[in-house]
């Protein structure tokens, strides 16, 4: 039912090689930020266990550091298979973030 609507957000099976763009949220398997930065934010935001956590703290960090020139590169992974479990965190982190 959600598949549809969750596969917007994954972004595994796009070909970055291929890809430039700028983007809007930094997926967690790459967050790079000054700790002065992290601290005048106040990291993780608590409310979002899974899913989320990265959007938003990537969101908080834009509107204090940006640097549009940086590039990066991640190739596979498969460190969280969705199971039932991992879509209802994602519905309900997804709720929170909205």
């Amino acid at each position: 039912v959600f598949r549809k609507y969750l596969d917007q957000y994954d972004l595994r099976d796009k070909d970055w090689n291929q890809i430039q763009e700028d983007v809007s949220l930094i997926s967690g398997c790459f967050i790079f930020a000054r700790t002065k930065s992290l601290k005048q934010i106040g990291g993780f935001d608590e409310r979002f266990f899974l899913y989320f956590e990265d959007f938003d703290l990537s969101m908080r960090l834009k509107r204090k550091d940006y640097f549009p020139k940086i590039q990066i590169y991640h190739k596979g992974g498969n460190s969280s298979k969705k199971g039932f479990l991992h879509v209802r965190l994602f519905v309900i982190s997804a709720i929170r973030f909205l």
